[in-house]
């Protein structure tokens, strides 16, 4: 019990003097102020090297989350949860410092994808009527540029912030097909893609990007309608997913409650304890097949 704890309490030391170097070798508000200007489409974690890896994935997760963190915020993270389940671990309680570590490692990751996930959804709500306000303005005679602004001004969030980027960019000379670009890493939406392609198209070989935006509305308009469809077709599949993996749950907590000695032979068992720990495995993959089964946004 004193290895574990002194491991906890090492590897939290050392997440957390990890995130604090990098917090103080953050440049000055000013010189970072004018990095950005600069370079306008460099991520605010730039300034860290940049090691492929989990802690990487995490912050251009939490990127599309809009959360604005950056790796030494993650490890800041990390090692205070990693900190508080050693302190709790060397006093003696074990289930609650199993419980903060666990809360500690994948309550944020849970906490991010979910938050990009819907931050991705909204967006995509948004587009095909941002993408019909643009080649309005367009077909008005106005610029691309134009309309972006158009968007800035009357765009609801989370997809106005994205735009205020790409104008800020395109006011620094940015090409636009770049700046659109940027926009497809911060969301990680895929229906971004036609989009960027066309304004890079038109600003290398011409044509009507009015009507090139407009088809791309209406498809996408189209393309949602029939998801509807679909996750309404899907809805029962779903349902009985949670259903099928809530009975053994409510089943064993009803019984566990009602006559507590009940699975105690079968825990004190190893043969009860791999029954159980199968069990739960055997769950948690149905579960998963079931709801890859009835995504119908990963098909």
């Amino acid at each position: 019990m004193q290895y574990l704890a002194g491991l906890c309490t090492f590897l939290a030391v050392a997440l957390f003097l990890g995130g604090l170097a990098g917090t103080l070798q953050r440049r000055s508000r000013l010189a970072h102020r004018l990095l950005r200007e600069r370079d306008p489409l460099e991520q605010e974690g730039a300034a860290l090297p940049r090691s492929p890896g989990w802690l990487e994935r995490l912050e251009r997760e939490a990127r599309q989350a809009g959360l604005g963190l950056t790796r030494r915020h993650l490890l800041l993270a990390l090692g205070g949860s990693g900190g508080v389940a050693a302190l709790l671990a060397s006093a003696g309680d074990w289930g609650p410092a199993a419980a903060c570590l666990m809360l500690g490692l994948v309550g944020p990751l849970l906490l991010i994808r979910h938050r990009a996930r819907t931050r991705a959804a909204r967006f995509a709500e948004q587009l095909p009527e941002v993408l019909a306000l643009m080649a309005n303005v367009m077909r008005a005679g106005g610029t691309l540029y134009q309309a972006v602004q158009a968007v800035v001004q009357h765009a609801p969030q989370p997809i106005r912030a994205e735009f205020e980027r790409v104008e800020r960019a395109m006011h620094l000379q940015v090409p636009a097909a770049d700046a659109l670009a940027a926009i497809q890493d911060r969301v990680g939406l895929t229906e971004f893609t036609s989009v960027v392609v066309a304004c890079k198209v038109a600003g290398e070989a011409g044509g009507d990007l009015d009507r090139v935006l407009e088809s791309i509305s209406r498809e996408l308009v189209e393309d949602r309608q029939f998801l509807r469809a679909m996750e309404a077709a899907c809805a029962e599949g779903k349902a009985s997913a949670r259903l099928v993996t809530a009975i053994p749950v409510v089943v064993v907590a009803l019984v566990s409650y009602q006559n507590p000695a009940y699975f105690q032979e079968a825990l004190a068992d190893p043969l009860g304890r791999a029954l159980i720990v199968g069990s739960l495995a055997a769950m948690a993959a149905g579960w998963t097949l079931i709801r890859r089964i009835t995504d119908v946004r990963a098909w």
